[in-house]
Parts: structure tokens; sequence; C-alpha cells
């Protein structure tokens, strides 16, 4: 699981759905709530999505919601599954958060390490708790 704290900065309404911005080490994410919304503007927040749900690609991905720059740092692969470790790629700060990704090892994967590439997370898939 990827766990991101992030702080809340809009919420959006409408049609009883929520679309939450928060901002994060690499930039703002996006959260779709289908139920009541119990988070408030500045709400400090851990967003956690699965390793499985992420979306990579060399070229521009459909949505610009979610979608992040990241160098590949570390492939790993063993029996079914091929993990990736990105870098988020941060303007002016050294702290940053990796994001883990897990991908069939029978989907070939054309990415090698260092390179750079685009990761997407769709709004539907991040869940959200307080930060303790």
């Amino acid at each position: 699981m990827n766990k991101i704290p992030a702080c809340v900065t809009e919420i959006l309404r409408h049609n009883g759905c929520v679309l939450l911005q928060m901002q994060c080490s690499f930039g703002t994410l996006h959260s779709l709530v289908l139920e009541p919304c119990e988070f408030e503007s500045a709400d400090k927040v851990v967003a956690t999505f699965k390793e499985n749900e992420i979306i990579l690609s060399q070229h521009n991905l459909i949505s610009s919601l979610n979608t992040f720059e990241a160098k590949v740092a570390k492939i790993q692969t063993s029996g079914f599954f091929t993990r990736l470790k990105l870098m988020p790629t941060i303007q002016n700060t050294q702290d940053s958060t990796p994001i883990y990704a897990l991908f069939p090892s029978l989907s070939p994967i054309e990415l090698s390490q260092n390179q750079t590439c685009l990761w997407h997370i769709p709004s539907s898939h991040i869940l959200l708790e307080r930060q303790m």
C-alpha cells in the first residue's frame, strides 16, 4: 500500500459526490468520495492506494488529474510479479515519498531503472484517513 501524507485544500460537492483536492509532497492529489464527506479544508490526511492500481506510461495519459512524473528507482521481479519503486519528480525539494507499483511479470514493463515515466492513480481509488 502507498500511504501519502497530505493536506485538504479544497472540497467540491455535486449531487452527493465530493472531490477532495489535497496538497502532498509531489503535487496536487484528488480523491473522489461517494459517501458523506467527513473532511474539512486544512485537515491533515493520509491518502492510501494499492500498488496494483497505478497506471504507468511513457507518454501523455488521458487524465491530468493525479498524473505525475517520476523516475524508476528500482525494479524487482520475483515469481508472478514485478514491483517498481518510483521517485516522484519534485520541483525545488529533496523531500519525496516513494511510490510503489505492482504488475504481473507476464506483462512486459517497457521501462528501465533511472528512466522517467508518468504514473496515474484514479481519484476513485484513493482512500482517505485522518492523520494522527
